[in-house]
């Protein structure tokens, strides 16, 4: 069964126009002027790209006057915006993650002594509603430390965490117009990814992602 994604955008063209008078040919008139259409494109699920055709009206209020004297007309600069979209914004994907973990911290969820690592294997199959087959490998390991309590601090620690990842099945090819696709790359919110919560706190969430990552860190804990 195929999905299909519509959009409905809109795209604003900036003019600029030459008008030469009937009278005098050596009087020439430049103005620029702001266009707006809107269109409807449907695009296979799947799929990076679409191809489509339309026909601008360059008639409005700016150039209405002068449309039998226009000589030549330049694009200047060219915009779009989505407006709607129709289709599955979430996607459906169905990996296995296949992992082996060492822990041998006081506390789990807020250590203070020991250490922890962790392997993982990730690949989605394409199975049932999984659209393309990815594979991730990531390795973490952390280390903490305590220096006990202080007259201002009833816990000081100091935490060391080292964390990459790559995806192998990442693809990059170029198409004859010279453009860049990526393909077989795990979704936005798996794989390489940086920011948030977890990991580099001072970007948003998921701020970064790519292909690989390497982060490390040192974090010192006063409570």
């Amino acid at each position: 069964m195929k999905t299909f994604m519509t959009y409905s955008a809109v795209l604003i063209f900036m003019f600029s126009f030459t008008s030469c008078d009937k009278i005098d040919e050596l009087t020439e008139y430049d103005f620029k002027t702001t266009l707006t259409e809107s269109f409807d494109v449907t695009v296979d699920a799947g799929e990076n790209t679409f191809t489509d055709t339309m026909a601008v009206n360059m008639v409005n209020s700016d150039t209405q006057e002068y449309m039998d004297l226009l000589q030549d007309v330049y694009i200047t600069s060219f915009t779009y915006r989505i407006i709607n979209f129709n289709g599955d914004i979430e996607g459906t994907i169905h990996p296995l993650e296949f992992g082996l973990l060492y822990n041998n911290t006081d506390f789990y969820t807020n250590p203070s002594t020991g250490s922890s690592q962790y392997l993982s294997f990730t690949k989605d199959f394409a199975w049932l509603d999984s659209e393309e087959t990815w594979t991730f490998l990531e390795f973490e390991a952390s280390k903490y430390f305590s220096f006990g309590s202080s007259e201002h601090a009833r816990q000081r620690v100091v935490a060391l965490n080292l964390w990459t990842g790559s995806s192998p099945s990442w693809e990059t090819s170029v198409d004859q117009n010279g453009d860049e696709f990526i393909s077989h790359n795990p979704p936005f919110l798996e794989g390489a990814k940086l920011g948030g919560f977890y990991r580099f706190r001072a970007y948003p969430n998921n701020r970064f992602n790519d292909r690989s990552v390497l982060s490390v860190e040192l974090r010192s804990s006063l409570k």
